[in-house]
């Protein structure tokens, strides 16, 4: 990341918060991570970006070598992860732009389509792309992602 501006708060003991913004290749990235200060205490991740160019992360995140291969955008990004009370939920929506993952014998290319969670439960909407030359189209939903 670069041009980063960051602002970091305290609440007297309880937790920390950093506000972060900056750009990442040349995508203007603004992020807000809360930590509590205490065993179980809550901590949340918020990132939001117009457009995110998947390659730069994937290659720096520990991630198995088929992910880091993966290609394409995501795009209108606003989500948020949150542990409160122990369990783990997120918030939010991303939408796909041109996504390909070359996975053996199954090259998957022309990925789109919008993911949004709500608690521990993703909505697939409108998931779509071409798998061996064939196209595919999903919606549903996925409970539990977080267990």
């Amino acid at each position: 990341m670069t041009n980063i501006d960051a602002t970091l708060r305290g609440d007297g003991g309880q937790s920390l918060e950093t506000v972060l913004d900056g750009t990442l290749g040349a995508d203007a990235i603004h992020s807000v991570v809360t930590i509590g200060m205490g065993e179980n205490s809550n901590q949340s991740f918020y990132v939001q970006t117009d457009h995110l160019t998947m390659d730069p992360i994937l290659e720096r995140l520990d991630v198995p070598n088929l992910l880091k291969t993966t290609k394409g955008s995501l795009k209108d990004v606003a989500l948020t992860i949150s542990k409160r009370g122990g369990f783990w939920y997120g918030e939010g929506q991303v939408t796909l732009d041109d996504v390909s993952v070359p996975i053996p014998d199954y090259t998957i290319t022309s990925g789109k389509g919008q993911v949004q969670i709500h608690g521990d439960v993703v909505f697939l909407q409108d998931i779509q792309a071409d798998v061996k030359g064939e196209h595919l189209r999903v919606d549903g939903t996925l409970h539990h992602v977080f267990d």
